[in-house]
């Protein structure tokens, strides 16, 4: 005789579905919330549906943002430019991977020609200016793979190919410096479709064309058929259809994403006036690491909101600029901030206060784009400017190449101003990686210990690997009792054949 089945003695059953479209997953997927049954039970019931009014409907009824997060599309942006690669990544849920200027020759001028120069009186010097930094690039790369030849011979344990490898990554690391943010490159992307809406929208709202007409672009691919590359090599069936036309179809920038750091500009515009904010010579010493001393919620509101539209040190507004500000003036910058904003905005990330530890980091654009993909923290990054002026690396000295290398980055970040100066906003594509950015770093404990362990590894590049040092000695400095938690590698240590 058997004993009958129980409720509570059922396991549960597990199981995993063939890759499907983006739309029916997430809709099938959102069903749990109102139905009992499987998600088997869910496809078959969109697959009977079906149909665009369904989609509309469920779109709308359900909460578009939910769904999105439910399911994710892969995808890939071909020959855009760095400056574009930035934005395109600058999601705190963006997955993906970028080619890279570590493991690949650049030595063959490939960029990108905004299109408000094309035609006009700087379109020569734009296009004599960036030859001049690729020729720099390929006279500088041998020089400098034979010193690291020199300076690290190869082991016998070590065939030869991979001490190849491993010295020109370590050579490429150098001469990166001389590319421009115009410099093309290519994006393959992994993202949920809440993720992708929020991307297309912020290219949309871009001030610059490349980036909307990207925008525009990833917009229309979500409404054509998508690639079936992986199912034509695998002699695969395809679904035919586009890949979401309903969840991002109703994705223009509000007011808000359009008009706010605008707005929040014309606020400050005062201050800057009467600080002289926008004199460098104002600030007071450059430090490469900065950490913030502590200070209030709206204090930290307010500085933030300086710090995005300027190109000031976070502590310069904080201790010289702030405090003497009317409240008056506060009140309307914080309104100017969030006035714009509708229904469904997301607060933009200078909201984003109360972290306990914050960073004001200036380095060379190409070691932060390494940074820039620590996407636990909050970053607040300026517009890309010349007055910072430029990074050097050591083996530029090292080469008694600091003369040309200085004359090479000095000529492009005057060029890079006088475009600037003649109303081309467009003039900072040609920016080199060797130029300095500003940025601000917030997050926890945990995220500092993380990103310093990692970015100072003895593999990694020099520039990134002396920030993470000062970042952690500025911490525990300040907070002796954690200094047992940090793993940080001194900059000292080195490990020149390691990838």
């Amino acid at each position: 005789m058997t004993t009958p089945s129980h409720p509570s003695h059922a396991r549960p059953v597990i199981s995993a579905i063939d890759p499907m479209p983006a739309e029916p997953a997430a809709y099938a997927l959102g069903m749990f919330s109102r139905s009992a049954g499987s998600l088997e039970d869910n496809l078959r019931y969109v697959h009977q549906k079906n149909t665009a009014q369904f989609y509309e409907q469920f779109y709308w009824s359900y909460g578009h943002a939910s769904l999105g997060d439910l399911t994710a599309t892969t995808s890939s942006t071909r020959g855009v430019s760095s400056l574009a690669a930035i934005e395109l990544e600058d999601d705190q849920l963006w997955l993906g991977q970028e080619q890279s200027t570590r493991y690949q020759d650049m030595t063959t001028p490939h960029y990108v020609l905004p299109t408000p120069l094309a035609g006009s009186s700087a379109e020569d010097i734009f296009h004599t200016a960036i030859q001049h930094l690729y020729h720099t690039y390929q006279t500088f790369l041998p020089q400098i793979i034979r010193q690291l030849q020199t300076d690290n011979p190869r082991p016998d344990a070590m065939n030869l190919d991979a001490y190849d490898r491993a010295i020109k990554a370590r050579a490429y690391d150098v001469v990166r410096y001389f590319l421009p943010l115009a410099q093309r490159t290519n994006v393959g992307q992994v993202l949920t479709l809440r993720v992708l809406e929020r991307q297309i929208r912020r290219m949309l709202a871009s001030p610059f064309e490349e980036l909307r007409w990207i925008g525009e672009e990833l917009r229309a691919m979500c409404g054509r058929e998508p690639d079936h590359t992986w199912n034509d090599l695998n002699q695969r069936t395809s679904d035919p259809g586009p890949l979401a036309p309903t969840l991002v179809k109703h994705c223009d920038p509000t007011p808000y994403q359009l008009h706010s750091l605008s707005a929040v500009k014309q606020a400050v515009s005062g201050i800057v006036t009467r600080f002289q904010l926008d004199n460098p010579h104002t600030w007071g010493p450059a430090h490469r690491v900065d950490l913030i001393r502590p200070h209030t919620l709206d204090e930290e509101l307010i500085t933030t909101l300086l710090y995005r539209v300027t190109h000031a040190p976070y502590s310069h507004l904080l201790d010289h600029v702030v405090p003497l500000v009317p409240i008056e003036e506060k009140r309307a910058l914080l309104q100017a901030a969030h006035a714009l904003r509708g229904p469904h905005d997301e607060y933009t990330r200078e909201f984003n206060v109360g972290y306990a530890l914050m960073f004001d980091l200036l380095m060379d654009i190409g070691a932060w784009r390494d940074i820039h993909r620590h996407r636990r923290c909050q970053q607040i990054r300026q517009d890309f400017t010349p007055l910072h002026g430029f990074d050097t690396p050591p083996m530029v000295d090292r080469l008694q190449l600091t003369e040309d290398y200085t004359r090479v980055m000095t000529q492009t970040l005057t060029t890079t101003t006088a475009l600037l100066n003649q109303g081309y906003s467009d003039a900072v594509y040609l920016l080199p990686f060797g130029a300095k950015v500003r940025c601000l770093i917030k997050c926890d404990l945990g995220e500092a210990l993380y990103l310093t362990e990692l970015r100072s590894k003895p593999h990694g590049h020099w520039s990134y690997r002396e920030v993470a040092w000062d970042m952690k000695e500025l911490i525990t400095h300040r907070y002796p009792e954690c200094a047992p938690l940090f793993r940080v590698t001194p900059p000292t240590v080195e490990a020149p054949l390691k990838r």
